[in-house]
């Protein structure tokens, strides 16, 4: 492997990082669309080597991170894992037989909602241009992480699951998503049990299937998760500096970017078929 393409294999594993550490996803959404342009690879070793690098221990410092504030609740993110584990066999079972194509298309429809939601547009509107003091604006009050039930981590968990195998983005975009929107969890603590979730090696299932079809890149793998490390260190720490209002909107916008790049891919492969 030549030295400039080792280069931009870690430097995509940093700009991961940098939305692992910062949105508690898992980084794929970076790494997909990075290594298909990079090595014009076919789309299922790309989701098998993103599968695999997320596999790997990352993210460590920036869980280390979270955790210093007191944001890590591990009972949730156990749960989570475990619901992860089952879905990720049940989604890259699936996306090895089928495209996906048509759930790209409703999951980019549902985070184009739900980043709407979040960026609250008519405030943004009015602060910008009519100049209202973000200090008028009430703190919003979030549940306790402890008054939500098993039930609900391990439905979220194995949906999660299902999409990181099927589309190999990790499953943390979908947890941080669900922890926010349905059960009103303050959203750094969200960022924070889904780090740890996707801590444990969930994604065993979907890389094993993906490994045994020949569709994983192991030295690239490594790579990625290097630069995972490195990326998520630092934004964790600007994340963590972020006021919670604020964040909740850069995650908003994120999430709408996101919801148009997934709808974009859909139509083009229906399209292109």
């Amino acid at each position: 492997m030549e030295t400039s393409l080792i280069i931009e294999i870690i430097l995509t594993g940093i700009g991961a990082g940098l939305f692992a550490g910062m949105f508690g996803i898992g980084g794929g959404i970076v790494i997909l669309p990075v290594l298909i342009f990079l090595m014009g690879w076919d789309i299922h070793l790309v989701v098998g080597t993103s599968l695999a690098a997320l596999l790997l221990p990352n993210n460590f410092f920036a869980l280390n991170n979270y955790r210093k504030k007191g944001l890590l609740y591990i009972k949730g993110s156990l749960i989570v894992a475990l619901g992860m584990l089952c879905g990720n066999y049940i989604g890259a079972t699936f996306a090895l037989a089928t495209g996906g194509e048509y759930i790209k298309i409703l999951f980019g429809l549902y985070q184009i909602i739900v980043g709407i939601k979040y960026i609250r547009p008519r405030y943004a509107f009015n602060k910008i241009f009519k100049k209202v003091e973000s200090n008028n604006e009430v703190e919003p009050t979030y549940n306790s992480v402890e008054n939500i039930k098993v039930y609900t981590f391990v439905i979220g968990g194995v949906l999660a699951g299902m999409l990181a195998g099927m589309f190999g983005i990790g499953g943390g975009l979908i947890i941080t998503t669900i922890l926010i929107s349905a059960y009103k969890i303050n959203p750094k603590q969200a960022v924070a049990i889904s780090l740890a979730a996707m801590f444990l090696p969930i994604g065993i299932p979907g890389v094993m299937l993906y490994y045994n079809s020949g569709y994983v890149d192991i030295p690239v793998a490594l790579l990625i998760a290097l630069g995972i490390e490195v990326g998520s260190n630092f934004s964790s720490r600007i994340a963590l500096n972020m006021n919670a209002a604020m964040f909740k909107q850069i995650f908003g916008i994120f999430l709408f970017i996101l919801g148009i790049y997934f709808i974009y891919v859909g139509v083009n492969v229906i399209i292109g078929s």
